[in-house]
């Protein structure tokens, strides 16, 4: 145990160095908040080997019916739904939990408050906690992030990978990774599967817990044909006997990098069994060649992490180090500015300011692998101006904490987001309308005050904004925070349904509202 420790404790100090050179990591942000979290993490792994209780807070169960079901939206597999919340305006996953003892629910909810934890880091799912039903106790769900592109493997089968994404992918879960090492926290089932892309196509760690009793709970990770194929030499060999530890976690990932390469499950091209690829790994010590179109950084760094020998393993921050270098290089070479895009990087007194223009700003932040440091930038510059647009902007990277340094001072922020907000709705900006009803309405910044709130998002409706028309609907239908009127309530929502809102197609369709 202690030869790991020292393990993680290396590997996170490599890490904390190339980090500090990485403005643009959350990383390099919250490793002050690690050690609190590999603390919890450490007295209930002591707890729960001594046999004690284990003394950790425990949080209210979330209730299944503040979501409402996405049923236009494909569930993941038979046991994993999407949930929208109208509170938040963010889809949840809800996985469902086979029926356990009170014991097993206990332990569950409180490795989930540790795990909820983990949110600091931007490449690991982010757990929200435990729902219950109202009807029946026993039915319990475990809600995550929902991401939209579902697992890696599901997407390199529908999406063309480059070597640029594929760099981008691993990138950020060796950061993943690291952050769970460097919580003390082991995945144990490292594969295509458990990498799971948001819509932003950013790839997040997922699937793991604190102890067995978790995987045992959520999931299934016995000894089978899918996870041998990740599972290193001498687990292999040894089974129990042999202590799960980070030098098994790099033979994974080096595993998932070959994956990664070529497209596919390793062993898939050999047609063969458990005991057949036991034998290839172990006795003969075979590993999956690449194809010759493979950088050959990817190449050696995958099979450095498949050595057969667990001591020759790289560290998780030395195959990150390799790859983000070799990427990092990369970009550089593609992003010097020819032709029109060089004579743009002049616009602002012949320098290249990094400024751009409030426009191009917003459609950096929209793009997938957008600039958000850039575009925040920018947003700052023209807000100093006086631009209300970009007035708009800056209040809405600090309400939703876009950059790290907005995660300080919450409160704060909070509060100088909802006067830029009202600042843009009272000129006219219809998105602001709809953001500053929201922190009247849910007390973000200022006092609830539900009268106001309901003025801005009618403003917001009536300039047309269909998210706006379907919470002032709803509203007026169940007589919430205002005087309840069915006739103005079906009104709005006829008119969000028009639009395509999907809550209020919903609940049209349930009311019998024809629209």
């Amino acid at each position: 145990m202690q030869y790991q420790i020292q393990i993680i404790r290396a590997d996170l100090l490599e890490m904390r160095k190339f980090m500090s050179e990485m403005s643009d990591s959350k990383e390099k942000n919250t490793l002050t908040n690690i050690k609190r979290i590999r603390d919890l993490n450490v007295s209930y792994q002591r707890n729960l080997r001594k046999g004690t209780e284990v003394s950790i807070e425990e949080r209210s169960f979330l209730k299944l019916d503040d979501y409402e079901p996405r049923f236009d939206i494909l569930p993941r597999g038979k046991t994993i739904h999407c949930r929208w919340n109208n509170i938040f305006l963010l889809h949840y996953a809800f996985k469902e939990i086979p029926q356990i003892t009170d014991d097993q629910k206990k332990d569950l909810s409180q490795q989930v408050a540790i795990l909820k934890e983990l949110k600091d880091s931007e490449h690991i799912i982010r757990f929200y906690g435990i729902a219950e039903t109202t009807t029946d106790a026993t039915k319990l769900y475990l809600v995550t992030e929902w991401m939209e592109n579902g697992n890696l493997r599901e997407y390199y089968k529908s999406h063309k990978l480059d070597w640029s994404k594929r760099f981008e992918f691993a990138i950020d879960i060796c950061r993943g990774i690291a952050f769970l090492n460097a919580v003390e926290i082991l995945h144990h089932d490292i594969r295509g599967a458990n990498i799971l892309i948001n819509k932003d196509h950013k790839a997040k760690i997922a699937n793991f817990g604190l102890s067995r009793r978790f995987g045992d709970i959520t999931r299934n990770i016995q000894v089978n044909l899918e996870n041998v194929r990740y599972m290193a030499p001498e687990k292999l060999e040894h089974g129990d006997k042999t202590r799960y530890n980070v030098k098994c976690e790099i033979y994974s990932l080096g595993a998932l990098l070959w994956e990664m390469a070529e497209e596919e499950i390793p062993y898939t091209r050999l047609g063969i069994d458990l005991q057949t690829i036991r034998d290839k790994v172990v006795k003969e010590k075979y590993r999956e060649p690449f194809s010759s179109n493979v950088p050959k950084v990817w190449q050696d760094t995958a099979y450095a992490a498949l050595n057969h020998n667990p001591d020759f393993r790289p560290t998780i921050a030395k195959i990150f180090s390799a790859l983000y270098e070799y990427h990092h290089k990369d970009e550089k070479k593609e992003t010097l500015p020819i032709g029109d895009e060089f004579e743009d990087a002049f616009i602002l007194d012949d320098f290249d300011t990094g400024i751009m223009s409030v426009d191009q700003a917003i459609e950096e932040h929209r793009k997938p692998d957008g600039n958000k440091q850039k575009a925040w930038e920018s947003f700052k510059f023209y807000a100093e101006q006086g631009d209300i647009m970009a007035k708009y902007w800056v209040g809405y990277y600090l309400y939703h904490s876009i950059l790290p340094e907005h995660k300080e001072n919450r409160q704060a922020n909070l509060q100088r987001a909802a006067i830029l907000f009202k600042e843009a709705a009272d000129h006219g900006k219809v998105e602001a309308q709809l953001r500053y009803g929201f922190c009247l309405w849910q007390g973000d910044g200022v006092p609830v005050n539900w009268d106001e709130a309901m003025r801005y998002l009618k403003l917001a409706a009536d300039n047309g904004n269909p998210t706006a028309m379907y919470n002032v609907g709803s509203a007026y239908w169940i007589g919430k925070g205002v005087i309840k009127d069915q006739e103005i309530g079906s009104k709005y929502l006829k008119m969000a349904a028009k639009k395509d809102q999907h809550n209020a197609i919903a609940m049209c369709k349930k009311l019998g509202i024809s629209y």
